[in-house]
């Protein structure tokens, strides 16, 4: 894995005002490209793209093809589910809707009280839930307006992991220590989202960057999720008084094809480049 000032650069800089560089940190790809680097820019302002020297960026259309034909599979549902993680999806949900069935059932706020316990319940069950969560909050006209809501806020409130899976990470990814590539890297991140989490930084080199790094475990944890709500989906048609009005292997269908490709930061930054 190089070394060199271009391979911790990323993103877009402004022709104008230039902005702190993004590098993406692709946990667990199956073909990572040879070079790290995701823009390749002039030696002076104003900077600009040059995408004849990104070299993975001839790649992309095959990376797409493989998330399509990856999206079918992973929506095949299982003869029998992950076991672990389907237990732990319907003890936490099943927990929300029994309570809600034998105490709140038929009061004024029923409703409200159900979709805030689907909310805490999905942000107990991870990524891939806050993630879905943050799906269904653009549904209004779908589902009732407590529950989008409620999933809203799961568009602002996802934990940060901790700095020790962040360092895990970087490090595996680029191969040496944050100190060896580092100046300064915040512990703190600046943004956390269901995917990944992003953090300033400053290169050994002097430039100040932004890393965005994707939450450990996340695409093994994706997949089994995906094979849950798939197998689950057909029971809920018709079965969650909060969205009696939803097709949820639809939006399982949908949930598959969005996060699927958001596990691959190239796909991202080429869409970026757009």
């Amino acid at each position: 894995m190089p070394d060199d000032r271009d391979s911790l650069h990323g993103a877009l800089r402004s022709t104008i005002d230039p902005k702190p560089t993004v590098h993406t940190v692709n946990q667990g790809s199956n073909s990572n490209p040879a070079d790290l680097s995701i823009g390749a820019f002039s030696e002076a302002a104003p900077w600009i793209i040059e995408p004849a020297n990104i070299t993975w960026l001839s790649g992309i259309d095959s990376l797409r093809r493989g998330v399509a034909r990856e999206i079918p599979v992973a929506l095949k549902r299982p003869r029998i589910p992950p076991v672990g993680r389907f237990l732990k999806v319907v003890g936490s949900i099943g927990l929300v809707l029994l309570r809600w069935y034998l105490f709140d059932r038929g009061k004024e706020r029923s409703r409200a009280q159900l979709s805030e316990g689907l909310r805490k319940s999905f942000e107990r069950l991870g990524s891939t839930f806050v993630k879905l969560g943050q799906i269904i909050s653009g549904g209004e006209g779908l589902f009732p307006e407590e529950l989008v809501a409620q999933f809203r806020l799961l568009r602002d409130r996802v934990p940060a992991e901790s700095f020790d899976d962040v360092r895990t990470v970087v490090e595996a990814e680029l191969g040496r220590p944050i100190s060896a590539l580092f100046e300064y890297f915040d512990e703190t991140p600046l943004a956390a989202a269901s995917i990944a989490q992003v953090h300033a930084a400053r290169l050994r080199t002097g430039e100040e960057v932004v890393v965005k790094v994707q939450r450990p475990r996340v695409q093994m944890l994706v997949r089994k999720d995906i094979a849950t709500l798939s197998w689950l989906a057909p029971f809920f048609v018709g079965r969650i008084p909060v969205a009696a009005l939803a097709n949820p292997p639809a939006l399982v269908e949908l949930f598959a094809e969005t996060v699927l490709e958001e596990l691959d930061f190239r796909l991202e930054a080429s869409n970026m480049l757009d």
